[in-house]
């Protein structure tokens, strides 16, 4: 028995050793390539070697890391603009010029979850110097481009102006060429992003700054005027993730723009948010998921299960094309301190990964969820308000929202579909440091193809005039005839 023991201590320590120096290998590599980037970031002009060599990482990425295509959700093929790229190489070229040949055929495949953006340090960069960018926020009706809020100089412009050109280039112009920077499903969704993201596209895009020459139509068609603005220094955005507030007697309107917790407070969030309803007795709940470009579906288990009394589930399986990467980038999850055990060949998740070879698919089944009983489970009317903006977890939480009644959606379909491509890894190009969204899995969600909203309400141009949220508006109405 003592022998035994003996072997057991011996084998265990081994086992220790081999995982350890798997993952200090693993922390060794993940280091120098930190390194490399750090130096990649200093750069600005890269040889058409190395421009090359990134070439051929991105397609490595798409070839062997993005999950295989959903027949349903068909994907875009970028490989024959890679090759074409690779062989028009012939100069050098800076970082930000690099940016603006391999970005849009990147995003060919169009499944809303493979982008390329600028290094993540350049992107901080504009605003943390003394970049200029434009001085107005900005929405898109019907294609058309408006003024939501001027802060600039000119006071002359006012919101809901019309926007037709920047620096001579016309905004139809503008908006198909900005928009081939995003992926998405379709072309409401690209449109979202660049409205999102419109000064950093025109500055990473078209290089402007500094000033703007514009021409803006007021409210009559024929009241077309220019205008030079000088640009503003901005600070980097922070998104509120959550945070509700009560509506007339009644209603509570919960705005949801992110599937994150960085405060750690959501769980204390919902019960309080619950209890308010509870006890000011509520009867409409408004959940706002317009903006909301996903995250970690772990939250919107939580908010359901104070929907729902029945078992659910968001999803039920993912499949996850095997590679390297893919497992570096699981394996990078787990605490530090643990490392030394080998998890993933216990872990119900990790197992299918390590187990099965390079290449092959490893499915990972998800059971349902049983609602624990919930003194504050809400049963008044639920909305859900969706747009082309909701992607990702957000349109797996619409599509379980759906397919079990759970609320009624309104406005218009989501940017995401209910079986999408998830589980994004953040990979960068080697050389220029350029960032890379990628898909590790294919996610079954409720349902396949587009979610389409109970209630179609889109923003008219008069809306945006009146200063009217057309959408919030109809929800309710809708609630008050309920």
């Amino acid at each position: 028995m003592k022998q035994l023991k003996k072997i057991g201590a011996v084998l265990i320590a081994l086992i220790a050793i081999v995982s350890l120096s798997s993952h200090l290998y693993i922390d060794y590599r993940t280091a120098v390539a930190q390194r490399q980037l750090q130096s990649s970031f200093t750069r600005e002009n890269f040889s058409p070697k190395e421009i090359r060599q990134d070439i051929a990482h991105l397609r490595s990425l798409l070839e062997n890391v993005h999950p295989q295509a959903i027949p349903s959700f068909p994907l875009g093929d970028p490989g024959t603009a890679l090759t074409e790229l690779a062989i028009t190489i012939d100069h050098s070229l800076t970082k930000l010029a690099f940016y603006r040949v391999i970005a849009p055929v990147g995003n060919l495949l169009n499944d809303e979850h493979t982008m390329v953006f600028p290094s993540e340090i350049d992107s901080q960069g504009i605003y943390d110097s003394e970049v200029r960018l434009f001085p107005f926020d900005i929405q898109f009706v019907d294609k058309r481009l408006f003024v939501a809020r001027n802060v600039s100089g000119q006071t002359s412009i006012q919101p809901g102006m019309e926007i037709l050109s920047i620096n001579g280039i016309s905004v139809e112009e503008l908006r198909i060429s900005m928009s081939r920077y995003y992926s998405g499903t379709r072309d409401e969704q690209k449109l979202f992003y660049v409205q999102e993201n419109f000064r950093e596209a025109l500055y990473f895009v078209f290089g402007f700054g500094e000033s703007f020459e514009l021409n803006v139509r007021g409210a009559e068609p024929s009241d077309i005027k220019s205008y030079t603005v000088t640009g503003n220094k901005f600070s980097k955005p922070e998104l509120q993730e959550f945070h509700y507030e009560v509506v007339g007697t009644d209603t509570i309107l919960f705005t949801y723009n992110a599937f994150g917790d960085k405060e750690g407070t959501f769980t204390d969030f919902l019960q309080e948010m619950f209890t308010v309803a509870q006890q000011s007795n509520i009867q409409h709940l408004i959940i706002d998921i317009r903006s909301n470009q996903g995250g970690a579906t772990a939250y919107g288990d939580e908010i359901i299960a104070y929907l729902v009394a029945e078992p659910f589930t968001q999803m039920s399986r993912a499949d996850v094309t095997i590679s390297e990467d893919v497992k570096n980038n699981f394996i990078s999850n787990v605490p530090a301190f643990i490392r030394w055990f080998p998890i993933q060949y216990f872990h119900p998740l990790l197992k299918p990964l390590w187990r099965g070879e390079v290449g092959e698919i490893a499915s990972m089944s998800f059971d349902p969820i049983v609602p624990e009983h919930n003194k504050l489970r809400f049963t008044g009317d639920v909305y859900v308000l969706l747009g082309p903006g909701a992607m990702s977890s957000a349109s797996l939480f619409a599509a379980t929202i759906k397919e079990y009644e759970a609320g009624t959606l309104i406005g218009e379909a989501a940017g995401g579909y209910a079986t999408l491509y998830g589980n994004v890894i953040n990979a960068y190009l080697p050389n220029s440091g350029l960032k890379v969204w990628m898909p590790t899995s294919v996610i079954y969600g409720n349902g396949t193809g587009p979610i389409v909203p109970d209630y179609i309400v889109t923003q008219t141009v008069t809306d945006l005039l009146e200063g009217r949220d057309t959408v919030l508006e109809f929800c309710q109405d809708l609630s008050r005839s309920e």
